[in-house]
């Protein structure tokens, strides 16, 4: 028995695309199953969101999805990274492990009975800075952006500290729409996972594969509109956010192997971000000029402004995914550049064409009343 798992180890080891094909199917199927009993355990026990000021729904839906996303991702993570990895990585993976665990009993309490946010970003801080120190991971460079590139260890911590709170908190302000969350962690997950696979990269490439299988099977439920509809809550927004932020970290990282002359990773891993960074600080930025509170739920998020235009959920999620996507390509075309060029030509050419998005759908809009 003993040396079929060696076997085993050493196969997945060596061929890491069949690992990942592995993952996903084990993780799709094991989310397909768990949703709908968790959606009749919700609905039975009134464990359910009912609209708010955020919302674009009218009726009470159960959201513990996030539930069925991450519990097979943590089991499978756990079981195949006994068998793979070497006692350093198992180490590592035991660590991201416990941020789990701790980011989804957060997250469970919240859609049950609700929590102050500032309890909820304590728990993103401990389970960040948590992992930051047990496995070393944690972006030490800025690659030239600025004039820099090394950082001290202090600044190191306190920026990859930084960027997982805005990550984690970016992509929860996007859940607020069917499929759109979901649909964009796959996007993002995928560019991450082709990525590691050609880095080597053990460790991410079954987070990010368990995690894809999950979400795919997650979304048939989310854009179903029968009693199997369900909605991940912060019990995944809390957890797929921080598995992103990871991932980014990950990518930033110098303890990465990466041999592939990737020079300006911070403007991919920017680019791959657009949507939920560019969100936020519109959302805070119309907040702050209206005096109200930054962390004060509302509808002026890019997909209300579009549902409010006459777009359907799936509509709008696919119109965003594509803009993603654009936004993704573009950053790839022109990354010969200086990386100071390539920032700026990332950033111009989001902004320009989510103006464009807005303007064009308001004007169509318009057109119709008339």
């Amino acid at each position: 028995m003993q040396n079929y798992v060696d076997y085993l180890g050493s196969f997945f080891c060596n061929d890491l695309i069949a690992l990942s094909s592995l993952l996903l199917a084990l993780s799709f199927l094991s989310t397909f199953k768990m949703i709908p009993y968790i959606a009749k355990f919700s609905l039975k026990y009134n464990l359910t969101v009912k609209p708010n000021a955020r919302s674009s729904h009218y009726k009470r839906i159960p959201q513990l999805g996030g539930l069925g996303i991450s519990t097979p991702t943590l089991i499978f993570c756990l079981v195949v990274g006994s068998i793979i990895l070497n006692d350093g990585d198992y180490s590592n993976l035991l660590a991201f492990v416990i941020c789990l665990v701790i980011l989804i009993a957060v997250g469970l309490k919240d859609d049950i009975i609700g929590l102050p946010a500032w309890v909820k970003l304590m728990s993103q801080l401990i389970a960040s800075l948590f992992f930051i120190i047990v496995t070393g991971e944690r972006i030490d460079n800025f690659y030239g952006i600025f004039g820099l590139y090394e950082l001290p260890i202090i600044h190191s911590y306190l920026f990859t500290l930084f960027t997982f709170v805005i990550i984690i908190n970016s992509y929860n302000l996007i859940d607020g729409i069917d499929g759109l969350a979901g649909t964009l962690a796959v996007l993002i997950l995928t560019c991450f996972l082709l990525y590691f696979l050609e880095t080597k990269s053990a460790f991410e490439v079954m987070v990010s594969s368990s995690l894809i299988g999950g979400l795919f099977a997650f979304l048939r439920y989310n854009f179903s509109k029968g009693k199997s509809k369900m909605f991940m809550g912060d019990v995944g927004s809390l957890v797929i956010g921080f598995l992103l932020a990871v991932m980014a970290v990950g990518v930033l990282s110098n303890g990465t192997i990466d041999n592939l002359n990737y020079t300006n990773k911070p403007v991919f891993v920017l680019a791959l971000f657009t949507l939920p960074f560019l969100d936020t600080l519109r959302v805070f930025f119309i907040r702050a000029l209206s005096g109200i509170s930054p962390f004060v739920a509302d509808k002026n998020h890019i997909h209300h402004r579009l549902f409010k235009y006459g777009l359907t959920h799936p509509q709008i999620t696919t119109v965003l995914i594509i803009y993603s996507v654009l936004v993704i390509v573009s950053s790839v075309v022109f990354k010969n550049h200086n990386i100071h060029i390539h920032l700026l030509l990332t950033l111009l050419v989001s902004i320009i064409l989510l103006l464009i998005i807005l303007l064009l759908f308001y004007l169509i809009k318009k057109t119709k009343k008339e």
